[in-house]
């Protein structure tokens, strides 16, 4: 199995704010409020969150889900 090839962060300030459209490819909790900016409705945990290919790690998801939780609470829509 192969890892996704990392999206240019770059680019990232370069999408389109505010369409409706999905993210995936080495998204982590050290870039998912960089995202979150752009309003992407849809991410795909990548392998970033792997502690081996293939294998999730429980403990960086629960960390994104955090870090994602606390987005959410300082977002305002």
């Amino acid at each position: 199995m192969e890892r996704s090839i990392e999206f240019p962060a770059n680019l990232i300030h370069k999408l389109p704010k505010g369409k409706n459209f999905g993210l995936a490819g080495s998204i982590s909790e050290d870039n998912i409020e960089s995202i979150a900016k752009l309003g992407v409705k849809f991410c795909d945990l990548s392998s970033k969150l792997e502690s081996k290919l293939g294998i999730k790690d429980h403990t960086k998801i629960k960390n994104f889900m955090y870090k994602l939780k606390q987005i959410n609470e300082n977002t305002s829509f």
